[in-house]
């Protein structure tokens, strides 16, 4: 039975196997994947709260996915999930607005 090396920061999973051939390789991955994506799970979460935001804001779907990309492609975001020195939501919304332009997102 061959079982794959999992990373991750629930609700995000990954794994990693070689089919069994070298299990140090998977643990080596294993732990750079984790360096990697630190602040992956917070990110899962982040985006899918501004997702479900942006539904009642008349943004079209392709400019909610747009917004949601590049709160994912965000530098200062992921930085703010590792470290917890900003507001990552405050940054998530900053991404939203120079992707989309401004948003109401009292509605």
């Amino acid at each position: 039975v061959v079982v794959p090396a999992t990373a991750g920061d629930p609700p995000v999973t990954i794994a990693v196997s070689t089919g069994g051939r070298s299990p140090a390789l998977s643990k080596h991955l294993r732990e750079r994947i984790d360096e990697e994506f630190a602040g992956a799970g917070g990110m899962a979460v982040l985006t899918g709260r501004i997702r479900e935001d942006l539904r009642s804001t008349g943004l079209s779907p392709a400019e909610r996915r747009d917004a949601v990309r590049a709160v994912v492609r965000s530098t200062p975001v992921w930085k703010a999930l590792r470290t917890g020195d900003a507001n990552p939501r405050v940054r998530a919304e900053a991404a939203v607005v120079r992707a989309v332009g401004d948003v109401d997102w009292s509605t």
